[in-house]
């Protein structure tokens, strides 16, 4: 039996089938989804998954049916995500915002007798908020601090400007910046890794692997690429992040594997979950490379999104250009790409023989 999918309809309409997305009025509410219509299947179950997964997020953060007074922190986050500042977020970045909110609203600071989204808005100071990070950083992660802080500091920014607060006590919190993660793969532990989820009957997974690798993709555009965006040669789609149209010809490799798939529907995804048939979201990939990791005894710490990085710092290693990097990553920015490529001692190896080698 097909699971049923929330909030999908399909539609016949005098032009032909249409996709629909309707989630009813209080999940539209929540997570500031609204009716769409797709023409391609795919697309619209992608957003349907997409919507489920941020209710289910907005109901692990909420604390029943209560009026939530505006002039508390809750009530001033929640303030923030009625404003065009929040509804113009991508659903990624909605997604990880909620995440920040529920983190801070559950949070206590210091010796405190109720949660800090429990506490005056009004009543927030630079030391209360020196004591959260702190205390964060310290109970949860230097990354989960740096981020929360971030996000209640646009969340009071708006604040400020709609007359809730008078001043914005988060502007002039300095943080420690992470280092950029700098975890790269193997050749052959990329290698092993798709051989073993081929084995475990997770060759999508494999394929996604080979996608995100040669095509120094971040994994969330991979797993939403249909054969419509592959015309045998060439992966033509836009990066859900960046909006930037990319046009990738595929590595030899890649077209010996994409053409071992007998069934491509135009409006298929290449890379669907191997389990169930559905789009992948953010954590079901994850959870089977984990799987794929420990039954390959591979490092843990490889994850998807290092293979994006793994391949662009290959292709350094090869000689490309930083225009040439750019064109393929889809980074606007030469300053970012330079933190995002990672020196490497064949590239030093490679600098030292174009001064000395030919001598």
């Amino acid at each position: 039996m097909q699971q049923k999918i929330k909030y999908f309809q399909e539609r016949e309409r005098a032009t032909g089938t249409v996709y629909v997305v309707n989630p009813p009025k209080y999940v539209k509410v929540a997570t500031g989804a609204e009716y769409q219509q797709f023409t391609s299947k795919s697309d619209a179950i992608s957003a349907s998954l997409r919507i489920s997964q941020q209710f289910q997020d907005y109901k692990r953060g909420i604390k029943g049916n209560v009026h939530v007074d505006d002039t508390i922190v809750e009530g001033l986050i929640n303030h923030f995500q009625t404003t065009e500042e929040f509804m113009d977020l991508k659903a990624n970045s909605k997604t990880h915002y909620r995440l920040m909110f529920r983190t801070a609203i559950n949070f206590r600071v210091g010796q405190a007798n109720k949660d800090f989204g429990q506490v005056y808005a009004k009543s927030v100071d630079a030391v209360m908020v020196d004591n959260f990070y702190q205390q964060l950083k310290a109970t949860k992660s230097h990354h989960r601090a740096n981020s929360t802080v971030k996000v209640m500091r646009r969340v009071w920014n708006i604040g400020l400007r709609h007359g809730k607060v008078a001043v914005n006590p988060w502007i002039q919190k300095r943080m420690k910046e992470l280092p950029s993660r700098k975890t790269l793969w193997e050749r052959e532990h990329v290698t092993t890794a798709i051989q073993t989820a081929d084995a475990m009957g997770l060759y999508n997974l494999g394929t996604m692997m080979l996608l995100c690798y040669h095509l120094c993709q971040r994994p969330g555009d991979i797993r939403q690429l249909t054969w419509d965006n592959f015309d045998g040669e060439v992966f033509r789609f836009t990066q859900e992040k960046t909006a930037v149209f990319m046009e990738l010809d595929a590595s030899p490799d890649l077209i010996t594997r994409l053409s071992s798939y007998s069934h491509r529907p135009v409006d298929g995804l290449i890379v669907p979950n191997d389990e169930n048939g559905l789009p992948h979201d953010r954590f079901t990939y994850s959870k089977q490379l984990r799987r794929v990791r420990k039954t390959a005894d591979l490092p843990t710490d490889l994850t998807m999104a290092d293979l994006r990085r793994t391949g662009a710092t290959e292709m350094a290693e090869s000689g490309c250009t930083e225009d040439q990097l750019r064109a393929v990553t889809g980074h606007k920015s030469r300053v970012i790409l330079e933190t995002y490529v990672r020196p490497t001692r064949r590239m030093a190896r490679a600098g030292m023989n174009k001064r000395f080698g030919d001598n």
